[in-house]
């Protein structure tokens, strides 16, 4: 019977106990819904004084995104070259990029991880447009560019490669292959090492009306048609480049990065 009652007890403790949890969170959610509309408010005011729309678009979410550091791997883009070119590629001599000629063409890179090259593989042939996407899968794993993730998209002879870091699109991280009749084209920035930390917070939390309102103040555009998150890969000190977040804004004047730590366009 006393063991009877403890139990009775026990439970209307774990109740109440629960009933305060959801009490909090409910006046958290509220909490967080008034300073949403009151920001979306403050957004709306913003807009209207700068002459700006946003053309029926959904604003995302609070995102959280790292702040990451990567190393430029010269050995790699010298790899890169040599099976594009082959090893008896000569280096051309430049004082701020890695060049390569041979009588299959020309490979260069640039300090900022930029590849510029013009090739022609001995017997090359121009596919036809169905098979576009697998002759660039070819060419890119036999140049050991075949990250996990990779990810093609075509448009009529040319193909854009990509792949995520941390869930998220870097921007400005891209290989365009283009197929003419008489070379392939490559160009765009691309990385080779695995992407580190330097701080233990390595996430922060962003939130786009604050960038909107920013960037509205700017008189960049008239007319916002979307916003992501993502990072952007900015030149750092020596060999090393920051993989920046950033919220990339479409607009009628093009695409604008805003950097939502320090408030600027990227």
């Amino acid at each position: 019977m006393q063991w009877g009652k403890i139990k009775s007890i026990l439970i209307i403790i774990l109740l109440l106990v629960d009933a305060f949890l959801i009490g909090v969170l409910v006046v958290k959610w509220a909490s967080e819904q008034q300073r949403e509309q009151e920001m979306f408010k403050n957004l709306q005011t913003v807009l209207a004084k700068n002459n700006i729309t946003m053309q029926d678009m959904d604003l995302p979410k609070e995102a959280m995104m790292p702040q990451l550091i990567i190393d430029q791997s010269r050995t790699d883009e010298l790899k890169v070259a040599h099976k594009l070119l082959g090893e008896d590629a000569v280096q051309i001599n430049s004082d701020n990029s890695l060049s390569f000629k041979s009588d299959l063409g020309e490979v260069c890179w640039s300090d900022s991880g930029q590849i510029n090259a013009i090739i022609t593989p001995e017997n090359y042939k121009k596919p036809d447009e169905n098979s576009v996407e697998k002759e660039t899968d070819t060419l890119l794993k036999s140049i050991d560019i075949n990250p996990v993730g990779l990810e093609i998209n075509v448009k009529d002879f040319s193909a854009v490669a990509s792949f995520k870091t941390a869930g998220y699109e870097v921007f400005n991280r891209n290989l365009t292959i283009v197929f003419s009749d008489d070379n392939i084209t490559i160009n765009g920035k691309w990385t080779f090492s695995e992407p580190y930390a330097t701080r233990n917070n390595l996430y922060s939390t962003y939130n786009p009306i604050d960038s909107i309102i920013w960037f509205a103040e700017q008189k960049k555009a008239n007319k916002i048609y979307d916003i992501d998150a993502g990072l952007l890969l900015v030149n750092g000190a020596g060999s090393q480049m920051q993989l920046s977040p950033v919220w990339r804004i479409k607009t009628e004047n093009g695409y604008f990065y805003v950097d939502p730590v320090k408030n600027e366009i990227v």
